[in-house]
């Protein structure tokens, strides 16, 4: 029902409706409009707590990992002590060691994601072999690539 603002209040006209309409249930739109809101807000909320949740959980991997790696190569660290390195050049070997893991992981990611997940890929994501056009080479060597990592 619209209601005339010069007229008629929009309460008003929702309680004269409800009492035309005894079963029904009326209700303003900005009331729909407000639950939606509320609701969106709570969505978004719950997002960010589990990005939150997962930049956390892969933070503690890296470093577990890279504490791992410098327990590992205690040998090759006491050699480069013993040929005058000092812990700053211990420190940047490592941090060039992660940023090039980063990197190399980072980039290998977007590639394959990107190429899996295209808009041209008619497999939706399917990495299984989902029907592919004749001139899709690309996502042909996607798949050999992902074959490959699965083999190793």
């Amino acid at each position: 029902m619209l209601v005339d603002p010069s007229r008629w209040s929009v309460k008003a006209g929702a309680q004269s409706l409800q009492r035309l309409l005894p079963g029904a249930v009326v209700k303003e739109l900005r009331q729909v409009g407000r639950t939606s809101e509320e609701l969106l807000a709570k969505v978004q909320l719950l997002v960010l707590l589990v990005t939150a949740v997962v930049v956390i959980c892969a933070g503690s991997s890296v470093a577990g990992t890279m504490s791992t790696t410098v327990l590992e190569r205690g040998k090759e660290i006491g050699l480069v002590k013993a040929m005058g390195g000092t812990r700053w050049h211990l420190l940047r070997v490592f941090s060039a060691e992660a940023l090039l893991l980063v990197l190399a992981a980072g980039v290998s990611g977007y590639l394959l994601g990107s190429d899996i997940f295209s808009p041209s890929h008619s497999g939706g994501g399917d990495l299984k072999g989902a029907s592919r056009s004749k001139g899709s080479e690309r996502n042909r060597g996607t798949e050999r690539h992902l074959k490959w990592l699965l083999q190793s």
